[in-house]
């Protein structure tokens, strides 16, 4: 672990402030990285602010994933079931 920094929520100036603290203890903001990010937009965000639009960044592929193929089947599975609990009302 680099780094870790409280916040009420994810936003662009709490990830900012955690990315200018690793610069602050020596990161070099000018040496290229891949940067593989959750896909929050405040992380690119604040990744670009700090080390230029330039900044490689992919998004990581098991978020990728659980955010497009495991949550989704969750909520569907819960709107069917939601459905057919609806009917079972009353017998």
């Amino acid at each position: 672990m680099l780094g870790i920094i409280e916040g009420g929520s994810e936003n662009t100036i709490v990830a900012k402030g955690l990315l200018d603290d690793l610069v602050g203890r020596g990161l070099d903001p000018s040496r290229p990285r891949l940067y593989v990010l959750d896909g929050g937009k405040a992380l690119h965000k604040a990744v670009t602010d700090v080390f230029g639009k330039e900044a490689l960044i992919q998004r990581c592929q098991v978020h990728k994933k659980t955010q497009c193929f495991i949550i989704p089947t969750k909520i569907r599975a819960s709107k069917y079931l939601n459905r057919h609990n609806h009917g079972l009302q009353g017998v």
